[in-house]
Parts: C-alpha cells; structure tokens; sequence
C-alpha cells in the first residue's frame, strides 16, 4: 500500500465512523455504494478495511464500563460468548461496505477494453 492509499483509507474510516454514529448501520452499505461508483483502484478492499477500522473505532470509544456490561448481557442471551458481539459488528460493518463497493465498481475499465481487444482479435 502506498502512503496516498493508506491516506485514504484512514479518511474513508473516519468517514464510515461519523455515518454510522449519526445515521445507524445501514451507513456502511450507502458509504460502499458511494466509494464503489467513485472508481478508486481498489475500492471492495478499501471500503471493507475503513469499515471495520471505523467500526473497531466506534467500539474502542464505547469501551467503558456501561460497554463490557452489555457484553456480559449479550453473552448471557444466547450460546455465543459476549465477546462475538462486537466481533459481529465488526465483520457486518465491512462486508456490508465491500458488498456496497463491489455492486457499484463493477468490472474495471481496462478489463473491459482487454476483453473487447481480445474478442476482435479473434476475428
């Protein structure tokens, strides 16, 4: 990874940190379709590594007492020990963004024209 790379990951985190805390979840996956249709390089990898980066964000801000209290409900509820719950969050906040990326970049440009030159060499 270039250092302009890592730069814009780091943004992109802050970005998927600020959208889920004002508007929920589901920011994830509209933030992935976004930077998908932006047609970075490699936007799935990009979108999946900012969201759990933020995401991991969010949760390390939320990690106080009140926090591993609800960890040691959540334990409680089910079979699953409380410390999947976050993991979860972590795992769905980066799918859903690659998800979103990956519906919106389609294939890239240049694969396209490869494909094309190649059909019409075959002519």
């Amino acid at each position: 990874m270039t250092a302009r790379t890592v730069l814009r990951v780091a943004l992109l985190s802050l970005a998927f940190a600020l959208a889920a805390r004002a508007l929920g979840w589901w920011s994830s996956a509209v933030l992935g379709l976004v930077w998908g249709a932006l047609g970075t390089r490699r936007p799935v990898m990009e979108a999946g590594i900012a969201a759990v980066v933020g995401w991991l964000g969010l949760l390390a801000l939320a990690a106080g007492p009140e926090f591993v209290r609800l960890v040691g409900v959540l334990g409680r509820l089910g079979p699953t020990p409380g410390g999947a719950s976050p993991a979860f969050a972590l795992v769905a906040g980066g799918l859903l963004a690659a998800l979103g990326a990956a519906v919106t970049a389609g294939p890239r440009r240049d694969q396209l024209f490869q494909h094309e030159t190649a059909a019409g060499s075959d002519s």
